[in-house]
């Protein structure tokens, strides 16, 4: 999908991410340190702000005032539009955001967030490393990144492959230029400046439900999870 096709999808998009990713980014959280009312997170590629909802409500439930801080970037207009309109909803006083490219983070200073996130969004920026290169100016000695592509795309492919098999333009898979693969991910963040040893790859399997969003998919779903941490490995986020 490009810029545009999420700009003016940006509802329907939504209804997916609330269906399927949410479930991934809410896994993901839980293999990183707790975030408290100091942390600072960037939501990277933040559409409609799944990941965001989930941080600030888990803050709530454990009765911290208030949330972490968090900044959600995202290059299309139409997903930072509805990113906004959930937390001006929700009344997220801690909660900011605006247009930009997740390959360059031009007006924020290094070592600022204890969190960046950016939950299926990687295998979508034309250059993989300058975006991580981003991430880890970025981010905090002893800071977390977490990376969420996808292992096994399912639905997305089989459109994908049918498409070209029609001699249509090819739908792009999320999983297309070896991004299904951990020698991909990985050497991506460590051209982003990041120490083997401090990445883990984790896998963590979904289920999409018969009858969401309108698709029948009742296969499950493999997601790769890329914790890194920069700078102290174990140290509190």
């Amino acid at each position: 999908m490009s810029q545009g096709d999420f700009d003016h999808g940006a509802s329907e998009y939504a209804k997916l991410a609330h269906a399927v990713t949410r479930n991934i980014a809410s896994a993901a959280l839980k293999k990183i340190p707790t975030l408290d009312s100091r942390s600072r997170v960037l939501d990277l590629a933040c559409g409609s702000g799944e990941v965001t909802s989930l941080i600030i409500e888990d803050a709530i439930s454990r009765g911290n005032d208030p949330p972490p801080t968090v900044l959600g970037l995202d290059i299309a207009a139409g997903m930072v539009k509805l990113y906004q309109a959930k937390a001006d909803a929700n009344s997220w006083s801690t909660v900011f955001s605006r247009v930009q490219d997740a390959q360059d983070l031009n007006g924020i200073s290094d070592n600022q967030f204890n969190l960046v996130f950016m939950n299926f969004g990687l295998m979508y920026v034309p250059n993989g490393v300058r975006c991580t290169k981003e991430v880890y100016r970025v981010l905090k000695p002893g800071g977390c990144a977490v990376f969420t592509p996808w292992n096994h795309a399912g639905v997305p492919k089989l459109v994908a492959d049918a498409t070209a098999a029609a001699g249509a333009p090819r739908f792009f898979s999320p999983t297309d230029n070896g991004w299904d693969a951990k020698e991909k991910l990985v050497s991506t963040v460590q051209a982003g400046g990041f120490k083997m040893d401090d990445i883990k790859v984790a896998v963590e399997k979904t289920t999409w439900e018969k009858g969401k969003c309108g698709w029948d998919c009742g296969s499950s779903q493999l997601i790769i999870l890329e914790p890194v941490t920069r700078g102290y490995p174990g140290s509190d986020v």
